[in-house]
């Protein structure tokens, strides 16, 4: 009897780890995701909002400054003219904001 109840005290123990690792691990994506997303986001906003005709020639590289905050370089070409640009991103596990500083 007392050996049965062990077993569902265990098992029950092991359901509510699974149960808190699956929720911890579930929200936040990798820098390097959070990287590309982010990237996606900034071509969108120039290109089809304001219609500047931006390419990328190297991708976004994020690194994490500590807390919810990021910082990375992107080369991108307008007009023929390449320019590396520094990166500032916000991202509190489920939505992010990004901000350069173009000239």
């Amino acid at each position: 009897m007392r050996r049965q109840k062990t077993r569902k005290i265990t098992i029950a123990l092991l359901l509510l780890l699974c149960i808190a690792l699956a929720v911890s691990c579930r929200g936040k994506m990798s820098t390097e995701r959070l990287a590309k997303e982010v990237q996606a986001s900034m071509l969108e906003n120039w290109n089809d909002e304001l219609g500047l005709g931006i390419t990328v020639d190297k991708d976004l590289q994020l690194v994490s400054k500590g807390g919810n905050e990021y910082s990375g370089l992107i080369t991108i070409s307008l007009e023929g003219e390449s320019e590396q640009i520094t990166v500032s991103v916000i991202y509190d596990g489920s939505t992010f904001q990004w901000e350069v500083d173009l000239f």
